[in-house]
């Protein structure tokens, strides 16, 4: 913490944004992360489960329609038809040899049963043999009872090819329900995350934000109220944080300084008001106005009250030597009711030149002095 109190304000509050920069980054990666195994899942189920599924079906089609143009080659007595039909037949095995290239590409990623994609092969290419070697040789020959024989056995290939493509199918829409159920336990999941980050995120940046106004905002609130009550006349205050070494603390050094300074002429003052002249104010600086005017007002009050008492020791002896004189020309008066007015008008001159005397008296001049 005394780091970071040490930190000038600049710093603190590129640390705060770092702060929030970094709850954000948090945020978005976890949002990219969670976004991209969602994409993920997505294409697993729309490019390898949803088209497994598709060509299983077409595979199973496209042999089934393949069955059915051998039993309409068998049936036709046209040579022509034949050979046209024995072209369609040509072409759906193209067909079928392509979705299994298709398959075949995808079997590497696929969870299916690798074996079990070996044997649909299987079964698909021993029906394949069995129509191409037995089967349309017999329908071109005539050979009606061999064709149907050799029907058979392709069926029981075909068949076998049929159970295999709808297990496929089967355990290609089990698997993509699984990957629907997975996405929506890691939508579920990433809403959490989310939620938890967020307020993480939140957390932190309402910890920097208290942080930096414990370290900064308050402590120039407390220097405005200080500055208010020096303003009013306060000053016996003192400003904390001066161990600090950021700006905080140099303005905490500098109010302190002044409230320092302050006291020091609200000092000599009260010295002033009680008759000390003997204490001198030195400026902090040659820009110190204050105590440069202060200490002239403090030299030119001493010179006054000097001459003040200067006059006042010669009316003290100018008056002594007029009560002297005047009691010997007392005595020479005829009046006594004269007299005795002009000699009671002489004391009250005489007391009136020790009060005087005795007031000045109390003022200490610098170097000591008080009479």
């Amino acid at each position: 913490m005394t780091h970071f109190l040490d930190l000038s304000i600049k710093w603190k509050l590129v640390l705060g944004f770092c702060i929030g920069l970094v709850s954000l980054l948090l945020v978005a990666g976890f949002g990219i992360h969670a976004m991209t195994t969602l994409r993920n899942i997505q294409t697993e189920i729309q490019e390898i489960q949803l088209n497994n599924v598709i060509d299983y079906l077409s595979l199973d089609a496209s042999l089934s329609r393949n069955r059915l143009l051998l039993l309409r080659m068998m049936r036709s007595n046209s040579q022509a038809e034949r050979e046209g039909l024995q072209l369609e037949i040509a072409a759906t095995s193209a067909e079928n040899s392509a979705i299994m290239a298709r398959l075949a590409e995808r079997v590497v990623r696929d969870p299916l049963p690798a074996d079990r994609f070996a044997a649909l092969d299987a079964a698909r290419n021993e029906f394949n043999r069995v129509r191409d070697t037995l089967i349309i040789p017999a329908i071109l020959a005539g050979h009606r009872a061999e064709a149907e024989a050799a029907f058979e056995i392709g069926t029981e290939h075909y068949r076998e090819v049929s159970v295999l493509a709808g297990e496929f199918v089967q355990l290609a829409k089990d698997d993509a329900r699984h990957a629907g159920e997975q996405a929506i336990a890691l939508v579920r999941s990433a809403v959490f995350g989310f939620g938890a980050i967020a307020l993480a995120a939140l957390a932190l940046s309402v910890l920097a934000i208290l942080a930096l106004h414990r370290v900064i905002a308050l402590p120039v609130n407390r220097a405005a109220e200080t500055a208010a009550r020096i303003g009013a006349g306060e000053l016996d205050l003192w400003t904390p944080g001066e161990e600090r070494r950021d700006e905080i603390g140099a303005l905490a050094r500098a109010f302190n300084q002044m409230s320092a300074s302050l006291r020091d002429l609200a000092a000599v003052a009260d010295k002033i008001a009680d008759g000390d002249l003997s204490s001198r104010v030195r400026p902090r600086s040659k820009l110190d106005r204050l105590a440069i005017s202060f200490d002239i007002m403090s030299a030119n009050l001493a010179g006054l009250t000097s001459e003040m008492k200067s006059g006042a020791g010669e009316v003290n002896a100018a008056t002594v030597e007029i009560l002297e004189l005047t009691r010997e020309f007392l005595v020479q008066m005829t009046d006594r009711e004269r007299a005795r007015r002009f000699q009671d008008a002489l004391l009250r001159l005489e007391e009136v030149s020790k009060r005087l005397g005795a007031v000045v008296g109390q003022i200490k001049l610098p170097g000591g002095q008080s009479s």
